[in-house]
């Protein structure tokens, strides 16, 4: 009855926040769970080993509770939602000093790039489409939870059965075809139909919701992280030079054969001929060029294929639904 959800933190900008950091009478705190704080947080947050916002509200209460009266509780998240419950349900029990980043993280690499301000953050702020991540300096704090190569680039295992988020470099991408285990990798090779029996009845939910917690990640670190950065992102092309490219869309993927490395696409704008050069793009794959050389169109070899046409080809990569084909011009 006394808990004023209204009641929340003093809202800190970029610069400002930047600035509470330096005052040594300051703790914050990263109120994201383990697998956002892994790959990016600020300098001498504490990162709680939680996979859930509630779990870390009684563990911060407890941990600081001898310094309510006297310390700047500092806080952040995303975007700033989570902050503005946490940051009330602390002055509820009894902090004096509560301030929260505005608009968290996101706004955060905004104002640091439109104001020339210096980053506290390292490393990615990990986001919730398709990219999984935005770098906010080139900074890599964390490793393949595969192989401890110094990596920050989150996937889902590939076995729809485990779907496992987990830090994989391309090394190991490759190698196990976006799988977490040997275990997952046999499964993804099995026929659709064994997959889908494995699976039956299995509260797969919960295991989804376990996000990077496996016995199989043997790289894998949460809860107390490091500052130290591990390596420096590989600078990204401009993308002034792709556009360069003078591409037109054919169509879409429909399905990819692990086993024969065989793609299947349906064209929906304009003719496709072997020999042609094209490009499957996408957010995952990237953007992937080759000569088309050889095609089955609707299940029959063919040199042209058009409008309404499926056609199979050989892919020496992994095709997603999402990838969208196109062909090069001039």
């Amino acid at each position: 009855e006394t808990f004023d959800v209204t009641n929340i933190g003093v809202h800190l900008k970029a610069k400002e926040f930047n600035q509470i950091l330096e005052d040594p009478n300051t703790i914050v705190v990263d109120f994201r769970n383990h697998y956002e704080s892994e790959i990016g947080h600020f300098k001498g947050a504490i990162t709680p080993d939680v996979e859930t916002f509630r779990e870390s509200l009684p563990i911060i209460n407890e941990q600081l509770k001898d310094f309510k009266e006297d310390k700047n509780l500092v806080m952040y998240c995303t975007g700033g939602i989570r902050c503005e419950k946490a940051s009330a349900y602390f002055k509820h029990q009894g902090f004096k000093n509560v301030f929260q980043l505005e608009g968290g993280i996101i706004n955060y690499a905004k104002q640091i790039k439109e104001e020339n301000i210096e980053s506290k953050f390292i490393g990615k702020n990990f986001v919730f489409d398709h990219r999984l991540g935005e770098r906010i300096t080139d900074d890599i704090v964390s490793q393949c939870h595969q192989c401890g190569k110094p990596c920050d680039n989150h996937t889902n295992c590939l076995n729809d059965g485990c779907h496992l988020l987990f830090i994989q470099c391309d090394d190991c991408k490759a190698a196990m075809e976006n799988c977490c285990s040997t275990e997952c990798l046999e499964i993804t090779h099995l026929p659709l139909a064994e997959q889908v029996k494995l699976r039956r009845g299995k509260q797969v939910g919960n295991k989804v919701f376990r996000k990077g917690k496996s016995e199989n990640l043997k790289f894998k670190h949460s809860g107390e992280l490091s500052d130290k950065p591990l390596a420096v992102a590989n600078k990204t092309n401009d993308i002034r030079q792709k556009i360069k490219v003078k591409k037109v869309l054919l169509g879409k993927a429909e399905h990819y054969y692990v086993k024969a490395q065989v793609g299947l696409f349906v064209i929906e704008n304009q003719e496709l001929n072997v020999g042609d050069k094209i490009l499957i793009s996408g957010p995952t794959t990237g953007n992937e060029e080759l000569v088309l050389e050889k095609m089955l169109v609707n299940g029959i070899e063919n040199s042209v294929a058009k409008i309404g046409d499926k056609i199979t080809f050989e892919v020496p990569f992994r095709v997603r639904l999402s990838d969208k084909l196109f062909k090069i011009i001039g």
